[in-house]
């Protein structure tokens, strides 16, 4: 097997997605294009209060939710209440521990892989999360050179939790 082989058989093995993008915070554009069908108010001071990003805005849309409830047909807001339910839990767990250490993660796993690309364009390093314990670095791959360089390369760049190094070197 080759070692571009091997480096994405590794890389599989990690989480490479951004956990931020999985996130819900505004209502879908198809329950924003049925909600402005009825040109009412009440309707538009509910869709403007979305995205939600803070859990204070909870209450106030939990108001105008209720409002929504005499306005709205059965099915229509059935829909919207499931989806604002959605939204309500991201965005209380945007705002947890766990929350906030994820998403530090991952804007700081963004700019270690433009650093990345940068200045080793030729190694075979992915960065990535373990599927296991999502609240973690995983770097790994297939590299030329001193392993002890790209780690103290990462290091300097204060993650926000301590990096799990999977590195090798090839000839």
């Amino acid at each position: 097997m080759s070692i571009k082989e091997r480096f994405e058989r590794d890389k599989e093995c990690t989480i490479q997605y951004y956990v931020s993008e999985l996130l819900h915070l505004d209502l879908s554009d198809y329950l924003k294009k049925q909600l402005h069908k009825w040109h009412n108010n009440e309707v538009n001071s509910f869709v403007s209060s979305f995205p939600i990003n803070k859990k204070s805005d909870i209450p106030e849309v939990r108001k105008r939710l209720d409002v929504l409830k005499r306005t709205l047909p059965k099915v229509l807001f059935e829909e919207i209440q499931c989806e604002v339910k959605e939204i309500f839990e991201d965005c209380k767990w945007i705002n947890s521990k766990e929350g906030r250490l994820s998403l530090q993660i991952d804007k700081w796993i963004k700019n270690a892989k433009n650093h990345l690309s940068n200045d080793y364009p030729d190694e075979y390093i992915y960065i990535g999360r373990s599927f296991i314990n999502p609240i973690s670095i995983i770097i790994g791959g297939y590299i030329k050179n001193d392993q002890t360089l790209i780690e103290q390369y990462f290091n300097k760049m204060n993650p926000p939790v301590t990096i799990e190094y999977r590195i090798k070197v090839y000839e």
